[in-house]
């Protein structure tokens, strides 16, 4: 049996022209419609991706048969104060 090999960080940076707060809400708030539908670990193919708005909440995705896989928690909800 083999060992899977570690899956290495993911890291990027992007400037947009909107304050904190949109971007926050959007980032958060609409998840599902700019994460890539091929990137899902269920076994339908992805229909959207949910982040719980609040400490505790899923981070999840449901796919296109109505079946949910947990991605993980949200550990902290921190909005930018604006």
């Amino acid at each position: 049996m083999s060992t899977p090999s570690p899956v290495p960080d993911i890291r990027g940076t992007i400037t947009l022209a909107v304050p904190a707060e949109r971007a926050f809400a959007v980032f958060t708030g609409s998840f599902g419609t700019w994460w890539p539908r091929e990137y899902h670990i269920g076994q339908a193919e992805m229909a959207d991706a949910i982040v719980e708005p609040h400490a505790g909440g899923r981070w999840h995705e449901r796919g296109t048969d109505g079946s949910e896989c947990d991605w993980g928690r949200v550990l902290a909800w921190e909005p930018p104060a604006g």
